[in-house]
């Protein structure tokens, strides 16, 4: 299987072993069948136990004879998840060997313990469980006062092992232990040091031997790990094979020298080590031919994980567990052979690369592959000229709802606003402008001549983090950004997960575009509670373009609006403020229009005090295939204070005829004026009838108004 990531691919299996392994992975056999293997039962052991000396850290080698009912290993924060990609990777080397481990450790009758600590809850309900919760309780020995100094006070503590640039933000979404590391069903899955005392004691249970990670960190320090157990009068020890400490990346192999620090700590200061694999060679329970080890990567980056860097990243491979063999690796997603370029140095690596490496000695594979994912980030693009939160979506989906559903379930993004009403948060940084939004989401937006590019950066919304890191909740996010021209696909971003360097968009919109279309979709199962971000998004303009913001297109835009007649309800979407919204997008599937049939617009705008009038504007559908006609006429009147006594200053008759089709909207405008006014009247007379030589001819003609301006803003409102 490739290691360090749940979507790797099977290894061909060397052994019957191994065979079982892969299988109960793949689904093809219970867990079960891992306690029907060949059991060669119970025997003493002869432990090889490695101290070293406080001051000088010479090695000591004392043998203790066990009998191997009289021992139990204990896994400790096996997770299904971490912050630190890479962290997650050499925790994943791990299990292969430990699951062939415990499998051999079974026949000779060693208990076995998984002991996620802060999500055992996570396996609530499970025979596992309930076999560890039901035991009868036992008096926990009082403990000692032993204690030693904290390991990261050494120098060598947690932190994240990847190294930059785009070093992993910390939070707690683990759920439960890694589902790769089998739980047998004669194991148990511990919470807490009583219950563990519990077990020993029933099962006469003195030596505890501990796997796992961190080394420097949950091994030594939960309650039921091996520092704990040790004060209550266990013979605690490190299996030094199967451990690996969590220590901040300085440079090439520092975290596999982090690794030989803190056993050397632990053999120091706290107990002895063990060689695991070696303990059960010597008691003739060990499958030589198993592969089990793989080769290290860092950093460490997967398909549902990439890591991100710019221009170029260096990285190291190791495979401490197999000293002297070879790490043959390929860059072009193929599968390492012997023949493959032989690692002797920090690769360089300047595109999105996937790299694939496996170790080997004398030509012949000797161990499992690693693949790694790492994504050359795009260059950093310009701020918008438009900010797509200044505009209205063409249209909009969000999550499981649609547009339809928005007053019951209010999926509508928010402009300029976390989904949850904060700000605009990604990888630590605040932004002003963007939509916030639930995935999966849909924004289609009408590309205007004037539109150049569309920019942006995308990421996963961060504010889950805000209750305790966002415990069992972060590691779930897994979305991708896609911006699509007129159904084409034009960039789209990897799989992104929380706190990851946003993604960048700057794309070229082709002369002619219609349409532009923003997409967040689910990278795995679908989870409501995926937020997303869209942040300094926009267009650039073209040279020499300008662009007015609704805002600012008039002077009536918010201004209130009475009607005389209501409009039809089918098409009173919005009510009257839609006329003075600053949006004209009657072209967009009649979207922000009001529709009449058979009677004319009767519209006053209250403008809140008498302001300088100069000139005045309505803008109007004509689609005659849906019986839609732009007005005969239309009239435009002013009142001052008392909003009394209009005077009309100019009536415009209809230029385009109906004989023309469309969809066209056409702008009814006075000639300049010069006038002061509070109240402004728009009267648009309808057609009446749809005319002779249409399919319903006779029936009642349809007026569309979009648009009701008062001193429009330049030829663009125009």
């Amino acid at each position: 299987m490739n290691i360090g990531t749940s979507q790797g691919q099977p290894h061909r299996p060397q052994s019957a072993s191994c065979w079982l392994i892969a299988a109960v992975l793949l689904g093809w056999l219970p867990l079960g069948i891992l306690d029907a293997e060949g059991a060669s039962g119970p025997r003493i052991l002869e432990l090889q136990l490695q101290r070293r000396d406080p001051k000088s850290g010479a090695v000591s080698i004392t043998t203790e004879r066990v009998a191997s009912t009289n021992v139990a290993i204990v896994m400790i924060d096996f997770w299904n998840y971490h912050w630190c990609a890479t962290w997650v990777g050499r925790a994943g080397v791990m299990i292969p060997r430990m699951n062939q481990a415990l499998i051999e450790a079974r026949k000779l009758g060693i208990t076995v313990v998984h002991a996620p600590t802060d999500c055992s809850s996570g396996h609530a309900g499970t025979p596992q469980r309930e076999a560890m919760a039901g035991l009868a309780p036992q008096p926990l020995p009082k403990p000692s006062d032993f204690n030693p100094p904290a390991p990261w006070g050494l120098g060598f503590g947690g932190g994240c092992m990847c190294g930059g640039p785009y070093t992993c933000a910390a939070n707690y979404g683990w759920t439960r232990q890694d589902p790769r590391l089998l739980i047998a069903a004669t194991d148990f899955v511990s919470s807490g040091p009583h219950e563990l005392n519990n077990l020993c004691v029933a099962r006469g249970i003195k030596h505890v031997i501990y796997c796992g990670g961190a080394a420097n960190m949950c091994l030594l320090q939960k309650q039921e790990a091996m520092l704990a157990m040790i004060r209550h009068g266990y013979h605690g020890m490190v299996a030094r094979d199967i451990t690996e400490a969590h220590s901040e990346f300085t440079a090439p192999g520092s975290a596999d020298r982090a690794t030989e620090k803190s056993v050397e700590y632990i053999e120091k200061l706290i107990g002895p080590s063990i060689h695991l694999i070696d303990e059960l060679r010597k008691a003739g329970s060990w499958e030589e031919q198993a592969l089990v080890d793989a080769p290290i990567l860092v950093p460490w980056g997967f398909k549902l994980r990439p890591k991100f860097f710019d221009t170029a990243l260096a990285v190291s491979l190791s495979i401490p567990r197999l000293p002297g063999a070879e790490i043959r690796y390929t860059v072009d997603a193929t599968e390492p052979t012997a023949e493959s370029p032989l690692y002797a140095g920090t690769l360089r690596l300047n595109d999105t690369t996937t790299l694939r490496c496996a170790p080997f000695r004398n030509g012949r594979r000797i161990g499992l592959e690693s693949e790694g994912y790492f994504v050359l980030m795009p260059p950093k693009p310009p701020q918008p000229d438009v900010f797509i939160s200044d505009l209205r979506p063409h249209k909009m989906n969000m999550a499981i709802w649609s547009e339809w559903y928005a007053e019951a379930s209010r999926p509508d993004p928010r402009p300029d606003r976390a989904y949850d009403g904060g700000p605009l948060r990604l990888r630590g940084v605040n932004y002003k402008k963007g939509m916030g939004l639930r995935a999966p989401s849909h924004l289609i937006y009408e590309v205007k001549p004037e539109f150049d590019r569309f920019v942006a950066r995308a990421g996963v919304d961060e504010g889950l983090l805000k209750n305790d890191l966002g415990r069992e909740r972060a590691m779930y996010p897994h979305v991708v950004f896609k911006v699509s021209i007129d159904g084409h696909v034009a960039a789209e971003s990897p799989v992104m997960r929380i706190s990851q360097e946003p993604w960048r968009f700057n794309v070229p919109i082709p002369p002619g575009s219609r349409m532009i279309s923003l997409a967040a979709a689910h990278a795995g199962e679908f989870n409501p509670g995926e937020l997303v971000q869209w942040v300094d998004a926009g267009f650039t303009l073209k040279p020499g373009a300008t662009w007015i913001p609704p805002e600012k297109l008039h002077q009536a835009v918010g201004r209130t609006v009475k009607l005389k007649t209501d409009p039809a309800p089918v098409y009173a979407t919005g009510g009257a403020a839609v006329l003075t919204d600053g949006r004209m997008d009657a072209l967009q599937g009649r979207r922000g229009c009001l529709g009449f049939e058979g009677i004319g617009l009767d519209a006053t705008i209250d403008l809140a005090s008498s302001i300088p009038i100069e000139r005045l504007a309505a803008h109007f559908l004509q689609d005659t295939a849906g019986g839609i006609y732009l007005p005969t006429e239309v009239d435009f009147a002013v009142a001052d204070e008392n909003g009394k006594n209009f005077r009309t200053l100019a009536t415009v008759k209809q230029s385009v005829p109906t004989s023309e089709p469309g969809p066209l909207v056409h702008m009814f405008s006075t000639p300049a004026i010069q006038t002061r006014a509070r109240f402004v009247r728009i009267r648009a007379t309808n057609l009446g009838q749809i005319p002779v030589g249409h399919s319903a001819a006779g029936a009642k003609a349809w007026l569309f108004v979009d648009e009701l301006l008062v001193n429009p803003n330049g030829s663009s409102a125009l």
